[in-house]
C-alpha cells in the first residue's frame, strides 16, 4: 500500500505543478469491522473498507476542489483537468493559503494511538466480544431482560497529507468501541441503561465492564419517582457533561466566532463560567480519539488553553481561519474523509479534572440531585446556549442517594450553567474526543410535578 501510495503521490505532484499556485493532494485509507450481537447470537457483521484521494489546488486566490474513490491514472488526470479548469468561475478569497512545512517533535509511537493487535483476517474476536458485552449485560442482574445494540467494533485507518509548500506527513491509527443499551424490569416499570468504551487499543475496550455498567445503570434507576420543582443543588455525572461539553464545543471553532454564530465571539479575555472550569483542546493527549502528530493539513497538533478558571483565552484554528485573523493555526484542520476539504474542529475537548472524589461531593449534599441523564441535548440551540432537557437522577438526602428520580427537566443557556459550578469532581471519562469529570453546581432549578 505504501508504494502505491507513493507513485500516486508522484503522479500526481507531476500533473499539478506549473498549472496552479498551490496544491494539496490528501489520501485516505480505512478498513474494520463491526459486529452486534442478538438474543446471544451474532446478528450482523459489517465489513468496510474504503480509499480515495481529495484534490485541493488555489490559483489567482480561488479554490478548486476534485476527490476520487479510484486511484485510476486516467480517471485522476481527468480530475485535474475539471479542478483546474473550473476554478475561475469561483469566487476571490484573500485568506486562501497552504500551511508551511513544520516538524513535530513528538513521537508518533509515544501517543498510544496505534495497535498492532488490529486486524480483520480472523473476525471471530470481533463476534466473541460482541457476545461477551451481551452476556455480561444479562448476568449482571436478572431483571435485565433485554439487550439492545450490544456491538463491538475495530477500525484502520491511515492518511497522507502533500503539499506544494512542503508538508508532507502521514497518520496511522486504530479504534476500538463497544456499546450496549440493556433493559430491566421489574413490577410492570422498565428502565435503560446505556455504556460505552472507546479507545486505540483493544485491550482497553472492556467487554464484560461495558454491559455490566450499562445494565447496573438500567437496574439502578427502577422505580423511579418524580420530585416536587424547586431549586436544588445539582451534580451532573460526568456522562452528562460530555453531552453538554460536546454541543458547546463549537463555540470555540474560528469558524463560528468569525460568522458571530457562537455564543463566545465577543468573550475572548472576560470571565465567561465559573473560577473552577478549565477547558482545554489537546491534540496530543496520550491516547485520545482524536490524538495525531499533525492534523489533517499537515500542521503540528498542540494544547490549547479555551477556558482558564473561567476566563475565555481562545479558539481554535485551522490554516484558512488563522489568515482571516493574521494568527496561527492551532493544529485543528480537520475533514470527512477525503470527500471534503479541512475546516476547523476539536481534537481531544475537556474540562480538566479536579481533586474530589465524586462521593466526596455527594456526601456533601442536605439535600439535592445527582443527574445521570438528560434528553433532547440535539434540541440545544448551538448559537445562543439556549437549552431545555429531560433529565433522570438521584435525589440526595443527607449525603445518600435516597431513590432515583424521574419526569424532571433543566433549562437555561449553557454559559449560564456553567457559572453556577462549585466543585469540579476526579472521575474524568471520555465519549470519544469529548472527556469531562462531573460537576457540582450551587443551585439549578428543577421543574417537577
Amino acid at each position: 500500500m505504501r508504494e502505491k501510495m507513493d507513485n500516486l503521490i508522484d503522479m500526481l505532484t507531476e500533473r499539478l505543478e506549473g498549472r496552479v499556485d498551490a496544491f494539496e493532494i490528501y489520501v485516505e485509507h480505512t478498513e474494520g469491522v463491526t459486529v452486534e450481537a442478538r438474543h446471544r447470537n451474532v446478528d450482523s457483521v459489517k465489513v468496510t473498507s474504503s480509499q480515495g484521494v481529495g484534490i485541493r489546488v488555489i490559483k489567482d486566490k480561488r479554490l478548486g476542489f476534485g476527490f476520487s474513490s479510484t486511484f485510476d491514472e486516467k480517471v485522476l488526470s481527468t480530475l485535474i483537468e475539471d479542478v483546474t479548469d473550473g476554478i475561475s468561475s469561483v469566487s476571490e478569497d484573500s485568506a486562501l493559503t497552504l500551511p508551511s512545512s513544520v516538524k513535530t517533535d513528538v513521537d508518533a509511537g509515544s501517543l498510544g494511538i496505534f495497535d498492532d493487535v488490529v486486524d480483520f483476517v480472523d473476525i471471530e474476536v470481533h463476534k466473541d466480544r460482541a457476545l461477551k458485552i451481551e452476556e455480561s449485560a444479562y448476568a449482571t442482574d436478572k431483571r435485565v431482560n433485554r439487550v439492545r445494540k450490544a456491538a463491538y467494533g475495530e477500525r484502520r485507518a491511515c492518511f497522507r497529507t502533500v503539499n506544494s509548500t512542503g508538508v508532507d506527513v502521514t497518520v496511522a491509527a486504530t479504534f476500538c468501541s463497544g456499546s450496549v443499551m440493556a433493559v430491566a424490569t421489574e413490577d410492570g416499570d422498565s428502565q435503560m441503561g446505556w455504556w460505552v468504551e472507546m479507545s486505540h487499543r483493544r485491550d482497553d475496550v472492556r467487554a464484560d465492564e461495558i454491559g455490566r455498567k450499562a445494565a447496573t445503570k438500567a437496574v439502578e434507576m427502577l422505580g423511579a419517582k418524580e420530585i416536587k420543582s424547586g431549586v436544588y443543588p445539582v451534580i451532573l455525572e460526568n456522562t452528562v457533561m460530555a453531552d453538554i461539553l460536546g454541543t458547546l464545543g463549537g463555540a470555540f471553532l474560528a469558524s463560528n466566532t468569525q460568522r458571530g454564530k457562537s455564543m463566545l465571539a465577543d468573550k475572548r479575555g472576560k470571565k465567561v463560567v465559573s473560577s473552577v472550569i478549565n477547558i482545554w483542546d489537546d491534540g496530543l493527549l496520550c491516547g485520545g480519539w482524536a490524538t495525531s502528530p499533525y492534523d489533517c493539513e499537515g500542521v503540528p497538533r498542540r494544547k490549547t488553553p479555551l477556558v482558564v478558571e473561567g476566563v475565555c483565552e481562545g479558539f481554535l484554528y485551522d490554516t484558512y481561519h488563522a489568515k482571516r485573523e493574521n494568527t496561527q493555526s492551532t493544529g485543528n484542520a480537520q475533514r470527512m474523509g477525503f470527500l471534503t476539504t479541512p475546516t476547523v474542529g476539536i481534537s481531544n475537548l475537556y474540562i480538566e479534572k479536579g481533586k474530589t472524589h465524586l462521593q466526596e461531593l455527594v456526601g456533601s449534599m442536605k439535600r439535592g440531585l445527582v443527574i445521570t441523564e438528560v434528553m433532547g441535548v440535539h434540541t440545544i440551540d448551538t448559537i445562543t446556549g439556549e437549552f431545555s432537557l429531560g433529565a433522570m437522577g438521584f435525589l440526595v438526602e443527607d449525603g445518600r442517594l435516597l431513590h432515583p428520580v424521574r419526569g424532571i427537566a433543566i433549562a437555561g443557556t449553557l454559559l449560564e450553567l456553567l457559572s453556577k459550578a462549585v466543585a469540579v469532581a476526579d472521575d474524568m471519562y471520555f465519549i470519544g474526543p469529548v472527556g469531562t469529570p462531573s460537576v457540582m453546581f450551587e443551585e439549578l432549578h428543577i421543574s417537577g410535578m
